[in-house]
């Protein structure tokens, strides 16, 4: 989730590579080098290779390639009167973004489901009256009537 909201939202995303590669250094490094350096670290080739190869790797390449296909201009940094971030009950966020018509909502909470009204879910493109985000779950919609 935290790949597609620092690619969703406006700005310029920066990812900590070994994040991306489901590296966690404190693993392999935390007993030899200085704790202030861990995030210096060499992610090891073979962990690369293994990460490529795996279910999870191919869903991290997945969803890159789905990013990329949104239309949303790499690098272009400013803010827009139409990118608008709102709060959804306590643990959700919704970000539009209307220079593409594209809605992104994320519920940040591990526990309970999110319960999108009906205008915003119609809004977003979504079938019926309401649309429901699981824990830690995400969406992202391009409006119905935005045309591509």
């Amino acid at each position: 989730m935290a790949i597609a909201l620092a690619a969703f939202a406006p700005g310029v995303a920066y990812l900590y590579l070994p994040a991306v590669l489901d590296f966690i250094p404190e693993r392999l490094y935390a007993a030899s080098v200085d704790p202030r350096t861990l995030n210096r670290q060499p992610v090891p080739p073979d962990h690369v290779a293994e990460f490529l190869s795996s279910p999870f790797g191919a869903d991290q390449a997945e969803l890159l390639r789905q990013l990329l296909g949104l239309g949303i201009s790499p690098g272009d940094s400013r803010e827009r009167r139409s990118d608008v971030v709102s709060l959804i009950e306590e643990s959700g966020l919704l970000l539009t973004r209307g220079d593409c018509g594209l809605y992104m909502a994320a519920n940040f909470s591990t526990t309970d489901r999110i319960e999108l009204d009906p205008v915003t879910a119609r809004s977003m493109g979504a079938d019926g009256v309401s649309f429901t985000l699981e824990p830690l779950a995400y969406v992202i919609q391009r409006s119905a009537s935005v045309k591509r």
